[in-house]
């Protein structure tokens, strides 16, 4: 007996972040970008401006060849990965070489980025947060809901962002016979194996930590200061991770009669719960950077010293 199934956009559509990207890109609409701004507590937020992009330009950027070839390529990679088709992965994973910032938020990780992409003659100023940050691809702990399934979903999302980074990266000169593709990926964490499966062996982890308190202090500072009674507000991407976590973990469905801090040292211990749990420490290439001036400067600096570069 044989039984066909066939998968459309319908059932996996291209992100609107991948539109937006595709965009800024190939029309040379790059707007200014903020993610490596760490020392203004102002918030910024960019998930409406992706999909207006994405709404007025879908038909714009769908008759481009390069584009076209990107979103065939994005699928390809997501049909490989959710069936393990590893073949097609295997030149990706050869000729590149992906460095993972990985560590709790407001660990210096956006620092070390900043300058990972400085070091390989980036302009960091123009290189789209979709590219560099932690919000694409978003691996979340599993949820099954209407229309969404979080293993396909962060299955298409890596698939994207791998078609994303080939063209963005595609120009740039080779080191050691490798392509040098560096992503601050937070969220990492949730989905170690997954991470070093598909990425390959050549893929580096750089590990921030940052004690608790330091991190709850920082994030309540980002986030616009002290709450009411000092209970739990979400404001914030990060505030709006801790309390998905928290109702992933205990199924509460409101935090606003909690502590702040109790909420946050709730999602510190599971987010590095998760980094030993998920296997993403297993990946042989790792350097652990202390939230201290001198290890992230020391390890800023190594970026430099080991990519020859004179920015």
């Amino acid at each position: 007996m044989s039984i066909e199934i066939r998968l459309t956009d319908q059932h996996l559509p291209v992100s609107p972040a991948v539109i937006d990207f595709l965009y800024q890109f190939l029309v040379g609409k790059t707007r200014e970008t903020h993610w490596h701004n760490q020392l203004s507590e102002e918030l910024r937020n960019e998930s409406q401006t992706v999909l207006d992009n994405a709404s007025k330009h879908m038909e714009e950027i769908s008759k481009l060849p390069v584009a076209q070839q990107t979103i065939n390529r994005g699928y390809d990679l997501t049909l490989s990965i959710l069936f393990g088709t590893l073949d097609r992965l295997k030149s990706l994973q050869d000729s590149k070489k992906f460095i993972l910032i990985v560590g709790c938020p407001r660990s210096g990780g956006s620092f070390l980025t900043k300058h990972l992409f400085k070091s390989i003659s980036k302009e960091i100023s123009i290189t789209p947060s979709v590219i560099a940050h932690d919000g694409f691809p978003d691996p979340v702990p599993f949820s099954l809901q209407k229309g969404n399934n979080a293993h396909t979903t962060l299955a298409r999302h890596m698939g994207e962002y791998l078609a994303m980074s080939e063209l963005f990266f595609a120009k740039d000169r080779l080191i050691n016979g490798l392509t040098i593709i560096p992503k601050k990926s937070t969220k990492a964490a949730y989905y170690g194996v997954f991470c070093n499966d598909v990425l390959g062996d050549n893929a580096e982890l750089i590990l921030t930590i940052r004690h608790p308190v330091a991190s709850c202090v920082s994030t309540l500072e980002k986030s616009g200061g002290t709450t009411n009674k000092n209970l739990f507000k979400v404001r914030s991407n990060i505030e709006s991770w801790i309390e998905r976590d928290i109702r992933y973990l205990s199924g509460q469905h409101s935090l606003e009669n909690e502590e702040y801090f109790d909420c946050y040292l709730k999602y510190w211990e599971n987010y590095h719960h998760s980094l030993v749990s998920t296997g993403l420490l297993a990946n042989k290439n790792i350097i652990i950077v202390p939230f201290i001036s001198s290890s992230l400067y020391d390890t800023a600096k190594g970026f430099y010293n080991r990519f020859n570069s004179t920015t």
